[in-house]
């Protein structure tokens, strides 16, 4: 039987506050990926989380921004600044589109290309859209 490979969250830390229509959210997460999980020498220990706030602009529509981080030690490190807005046809069905810029430090990471890898710092910014159907 072959060895599991797993990614586990040693802790979890939540916060939120809403006041009127907007909500202020933040999380930081701290785990290790097994090395059988990601395919590297060893097991990578990472830390990181994301602070946001949402905004309902209206009864159909929601504006939101978020900051999100990555640290991995031995790996790339990873920003991104994320904003966007959803917008509600149903009450259970949104489209939603978001606009983002992601910067890898510390050695690149695989996802930009082999080119981004080899640089000490890459960027990518791009646009995401999305139809979402919730029960």
């Amino acid at each position: 039987m072959p060895a599991r490979s797993s990614a586990s969250i040693a802790g979890r830390v939540d916060a939120s506050l809403t006041y009127g229509n907007t909500n202020f959210l933040t999380q930081y997460l701290k785990g290790t990926d097994d090395k059988g999980f990601t395919g590297a020498a060893t097991d990578n220990d990472w830390s990181g989380g994301f602070v946001a706030v949402d905004h309902a602009v209206s009864m159909d529509a929601v504006a939101f921004a978020r900051y999100d981080w990555v640290n991995a030690p031995g790996s790339a490190d990873l920003n991104a600044w994320v904003g966007g807005a959803r917008w509600y046809f149903e009450r259970n069905l949104a489209a939603h589109l978001e606009y983002g810029t992601r910067k890898a430090e510390n050695g690149g990471a695989p996802e930009f290309s082999d080119t981004l890898h080899e640089q000490p710092t890459a960027v990518r910014t791009g646009v995401y859209g999305k139809c979402t159907w919730r029960f």
